[in-house]
């Protein structure tokens, strides 16, 4: 059986599509085949796809256009690959990406899927920043909850697993990929590279960019779907923007919507820990993280909302007597920049 395939649908993507297919042609690893969706086109992608002369081409026109989803799943079907590596028509894979990641897989066949760290480009090719999502296994769980900790263009998978779980969801028009790592996560393991080994094309015309609040919306719709799976009871929705709004940073106005969002983040927490934490040191590290990011809330909600930030300063130091290290760090940092603000005089009353 063939290792793998890379599958990549193109929708009027010439600008940069020469790139994207010349980075997978130029891969250290060379046994694997290019499975290319046109999705009806009408720039000259097609050309430039036809351009390329290497027989590990293999190019699909779909008729008409039938978007991202459909194009992924119909690639699904008849990929020969026992991975698929997904690349996006206008990313760049660096030339030892399928051979560390194969590598990996190999070595670990429990694992159904694995993303790698990257790092942003413009339209230019000019480096912008680097892109760390999470790789520590038990915090890429947890985290996974709340929001997507993978680059699209980055990972690989089992295909026997993804088409069990029925691969893409099509009714979703934006986050589809986060849909699905989520119904993964529900099923087997799952892990990230930290190598560097791709590089995500920031742009205007990039599909996250131009959908942001629809894909935003989407997202909300998944972490609510999953919380409430997870805890096996129905959740508010305003619940869960409110959570995932604090996770930003962003402050609830007062009226009992930070206590009841707590509230959850607890039970998802208590939830996690008993159901995904086979020994104690990977309870620790998730109670470390869920510790920091309540003392975070409670950081954030300490001018406005006086006794339910306190409450949940206390839970955080309860559950890890070691964030009181982290405190200590937050309140120093707080009098160089800003002297004696009410935050700094809440948390010495």
């Amino acid at each position: 059986m063939l290792k793998v395939t890379v599958l990549m649908p193109v929708y009027n993507s010439e600008q940069f599509l020469y790139e994207a297919i010349e980075s997978i042609c130029n891969q250290t690893w060379k046994d694997f085949e290019f499975l290319i969706i046109n999705d009806g086109s009408t720039d000259s992608s097609r050309k430039i796809i036809m351009s390329f002369d290497d027989p590990r081409i293999r190019l699909v026109d779909n008729p008409t256009n039938i978007g991202l989803s459909k194009s992924l799943n119909r690639g699904l079907k008849i990929a020969r690959g026992e991975y698929i590596a997904r690349q996006d028509s206008d990313d760049i894979s660096l030339p030892e990406r399928l051979e560390h990641q194969i590598s990996y897989l190999n070595d670990h066949p429990a694992v159904a899927l694995l993303g790698t760290y990257g790092e942003s480009i413009d339209k230019y090719g000019n480096r912008l920043r680097f892109l760390c999502p999470q790789s520590n296994s038990s915090l890429l769980k947890w985290r996974l909850l709340f929001y997507n900790n993978f680059i699209h263009t980055s990972v690989i998978f089992h295909a026997d697993k993804i088409k069990k779980l029925g691969g893409y969801n099509t009714e979703i028009g934006h986050a589809q990929d986060y849909d699905l790592w989520t119904r993964i996560l529900f099923n087997y393991d799952i892990a990230q590279l930290p190598k560097v080994l791709v590089q995500y094309r920031d742009h205007t015309e990039n599909i996250s960019a131009k959908h942001f609040d629809v894909q935003e919306g989407n997202v909300e719709d998944i972490v609510l779907k999953n919380i409430e799976f997870l805890l096996n009871r129905e959740v508010l929705p305003i619940t869960v923007r409110d959570l995932r709004k604090m996770i930003n940073k962003e402050v609830l106005p007062s009226g009992g919507r930070f206590e009841q969002a707590v509230d959850v983040f607890h039970k998802i927490y208590e939830q996690v820990v008993d159901l995904w934490t086979p020994d104690n040191a990977d309870a620790s590290i998730i109670t470390k993280d869920y510790a920091r990011m309540l003392i975070s809330f409670a950081l954030s909600h300490a001018e406005t909302q006086f006794r339910e930030s306190f409450s949940v300063l206390k839970k955080a130091v309860q559950l890890c007597p070691a964030s009181l290290f982290d405190i200590y760090f937050l309140l120093n940092i707080f009098k160089i920049i800003i002297g004696s603000s009410p935050s700094i005089k809440f948390f010495k009353s």
